[in-house]
């Protein structure tokens, strides 16, 4: 039996808000407007412990003050903060790969270039960029994959994102709504009367059926689902 597979184009895409002068955090201060999942930088693999850790390493690096930090070599260099250098030795990966978020920050490195800082010891990297004064984190990287260091040979490891329970609910609803059902099944009846939550986002939620799903993964193998989107829609206009 054949059972559907959900694939997700990507996360809404959202500009980042300018605040007055007067509002704007002088501490580093986060967002995550523009967070997201993909291959190698999913979080299927992280452990508790490793949740507890981020979320320690957010709260102290939260207390640092800007300009210290831009400022003090050994505060950075304790943080491994760095811009990510593409050209380095074993990186697998581009900018254009992080293809979720606003394509007025992605395509414009010299004013967003992207930062990592480190977690923990053996615990990976966050990534994101600065607007204004405050960092959008756009992913996590438990496994150190998007510049890998030379003490593991460069090596790249696999892990996938993990569905949101939105996710996982919203495939089983579409699975029981393309069921059919015998005359008078209320039911099924009441299931599409739902609205999609996503409607009114950029985002598009699908399911594919085993053999589909195995042609989607040959069509789509370098390029962003979202690419592939666009391409189809231009070619009908």
């Amino acid at each position: 039996m054949s059972r559907s597979i959900p694939v997700t184009s990507g996360t809404p895409k959202q500009k980042p808000i300018t605040l007055p002068d007067s509002k704007k955090p002088t501490k580093w201060t986060f967002s995550f407007i523009d967070f997201g999942q993909q291959e190698y930088f999913g979080l299927n693999k992280s452990s508790n412990n490793w949740f507890v850790a981020m979320l320690e390493q957010l709260k102290k690096v939260g207390g640092i003050d800007i300009e210290r930090l831009s400022k003090d070599t050994i505060i950075r260099t304790d943080l491994r903060y760095h811009p990510i250098n593409w050209a380095a030795e074993g990186v697998k990966f581009n900018r254009k790969d992080f293809d979720w978020i606003d394509k007025d920050v992605l395509g414009n490195e010299d004013e967003f270039p992207f930062y990592q800082f480190q977690i923990s010891t053996g615990m990976g990297r966050i990534v994101g960029y600065w607007y204004e004064t405050i960092f959008h984190i756009i992913a996590f990287d438990p496994l150190h994959n998007l510049q890998p260091s030379k003490k593991h040979n460069y090596q790249i490891r696999p892990c996938s994102p993990v569905e949101s329970d939105l996710t996982t609910l919203l495939y089983a609803l579409d699975k029981v709504k393309r069921q059919t059902c015998e005359k008078g099944c209320m039911v099924k009846k009441e299931l599409d009367k739902l609205n999609d939550p996503l409607k009114d986002t950029n985002a598009i939620l699908l399911f594919l059926d085993d053999e589909f799903h195995e042609q989607f993964n040959k069509i789509t193998m370098g390029k962003s689902i979202s690419e592939l989107v666009e391409e189809f829609l231009v070619s009908k206009i």
